[in-house]
C-alpha cells in the first residue's frame, strides 16, 4: 500500500497513442494524462467513448490507443472484495501490485472478475491497464463489498479514490501532454 494523499479526487489516467503489446510493460509513447473521476462503462465521460478516443488525447489514432489507470483505493469493508472490469479490448488489474484480472486480449465487450482480501481503512495501490483495438471503447471498474449479495456489483465510487496528484493540478482540471518515447 501506498501513502494516502486526497480521498476522493479519482484515478490519474494516462493515455498513450498506439496500442501495446502485452510484453510492453512499460507503456510508451507519447502520453496524456488527466483525473478520471471514475471509470463507469456506461458513462460517455468516464470509461465510455463508444467508437473515439479520450477527450485528452488531443492527437492519434481513435482505433489504437492504450492507457493506465492509477490510485491509492481506501478499503471501506474488511474481507475477500471481488472486482470486475468491463472491457473492449483488453483489460487487466493489479491490486498493490497482484495480478487481480488479467485479459489482455482482443475481445468484445466482456466482464472479468478476480478476488482480494482487503482490511477496512487500509490503503491499497490499484492500476488497471487498457488498451483499444477498432471498434467500440469501453472500461469499467466495478465491486462487490463483503456485505453486498453475491453478484450484486457497483462502481467503485470516487470517494474511495485517491489519484495522488497535486491540489494544484486538480484545480486547473489537469490535462498535460508529454513525449516519452
Amino acid at each position: 500500500s501506498s501513502g494516502f494523499v486526497n480521498a476522493g479526487d479519482g484515478f490519474l489516467a494516462t493515455y498513450y497513442d498506439g496500442q501495446n503489446s502485452d510484453q510492453a510493460r512499460a507503456l510508451q509513447g507519447i502520453r496524456y494524462e488527466e483525473l478520471r473521476p471514475n471509470l463507469n462503462s456506461t458513462d460517455q465521460n468516464n470509461g465510455y467513448w463508444q467508437t473515439g478516443k479520450p477527450a485528452a488525447m488531443t492527437s492519434g489514432d481513435s482505433n489504437t490507443w492504450s492507457a493506465r489507470f492509477t490510485a491509492t483505493l481506501t478499503a471501506t469493508e474488511t474481507g475477500v472484495h471481488t472486482f470486475r472490469t468491463y472491457s473492449d479490448d483488453g483489460g487487466r488489474l493489479r491490486v498493490d501490485g497482484d495480478q487481480s484480472i488479467d485479459n489482455w486480449t482482443n475481445h468484445g465487450p466482456t466482464y472479468d472478475t478476480g478476488t482480494i482480501s482487503l482490511q477496512a481503512g487500509e490503503h491499497y495501490d490499484i492500476e488497471i491497464e487498457y488498451y483499444e483495438n477498432n471498434g467500440n471503447a469501453r472500461l469499467g471498474l466495478e465491486w462487490n463489498l463483503p456485505s453486498m449479495v453475491a453478484n450484486d456489483f457497483v462502481f467503485v465510487p470516487t470517494s474511495v479514490l485517491d489519484s495522488g496528484m497535486s491540489s494544484a493540478d486538480r484545480k486547473r482540471n489537469f490535462v498535460n501532454v508529454r513525449d516519452y518515447g
